[in-house]
């Protein structure tokens, strides 16, 4: 049989080794798109230019929070992503509705894992510079279990 020949379930020659690769296509295309759209929010929320960034999210079913520290391009010191609120000329409640989406988007990226039936993350770190350099890295130690507490 060849790879790129559609199988219906039900039928003897289906294999979940030949489907995998098109699933896994869509799976990376769609988390792609989640991991690019969640770039462009924290980009949105911060209110200057910046040269790196470091986010943290932790998620289960019931409650989420996340926070980043981003490093202006004129300055050394990383600012505190719930610091963005207190800095002049910004708008607090947009900040927030900011924050608020992002931490919706990384709900999104929780959920992802569920719908492919993977198993999901409980915290996640995320860097990136101002140049498109991404690393994410996903953790699933329940850390209740180890005795902390979320964030």
């Amino acid at each position: 049989m060849r790879k790129n020949k559609r199988v219906k379930k039900n039928h003897p020659a289906y294999s979940e080794d030949v489907m995998s690769s098109e699933a896994n296509q869509v799976r990376s295309t769609s988390m792609e798109a989640l991991y690019q759209e969640i770039a462009n929010q924290v980009n949105n929320v911060i209110p200057e230019d910046w040269s790196r960034l470091l986010l943290y999210s932790e998620m289960d079913q019931y409650r989420g929070a996340t926070f980043f520290y981003y490093y202006p391009v004129e300055g050394k010191d990383p600012i505190y992503s719930l610091d963005i609120e207190d800095m002049e000329h910004i708008d607090m409640d947009e900040v927030q509705n900011g924050l608020s989406n992002l931490n919706g988007l990384l709900r999104d990226l929780w959920n992802e894992f569920i719908e492919n039936k993977q198993e999901p993350w409980k915290s996640l770190n995320l860097s990136l510079d101002s140049k498109g350099k991404f690393n994410i890295q996903y953790s699933y130690d329940d850390l209740e279990k180890d005795g902390y507490d979320y964030i």
